[in-house]
């Protein structure tokens, strides 16, 4: 995990391009096999890219940070809240003489 950070820190824009090209590739790996057993190797190739996003650049998503509850925010990703809808926009009114 060392030798990761530290060559994301000399080299971020260089890191950077390289997860966004294996990303793009892993991407057209997907889409250009659609059945078979290269369709199962990008599927694999796929969930060992998540699953190292998820543990070296996300820090396991934080799930054993010290601060987070055990059964609380830190398992779930999304706080559900109020449903997105769009907010009236009041008019402005004018003042009649």
């Amino acid at each position: 995990m060392n030798a990761g950070t530290t060559i994301w820190s000399y080299h971020p824009v260089t890191a950077a391009a390289a997860a966004v090209w294996t990303q793009v590739g892993i991407g057209l790996w997907l889409l250009a096999a659609p059945r078979g057993d290269w369709s199962r190797l990008a599927g694999l190739a796929s969930v060992g890219w998540g699953l190292n996003v998820w543990v070296f650049g996300e820090a396991f998503g934080g799930v054993f940070a010290p601060e987070r509850p055990l059964l609380g925010t830190g398992l779930r990703p999304v706080r559900f809240r109020e449903p997105l809808q769009p907010r009236p926009v009041p008019v402005p009114t004018t003042a009649r003489p």
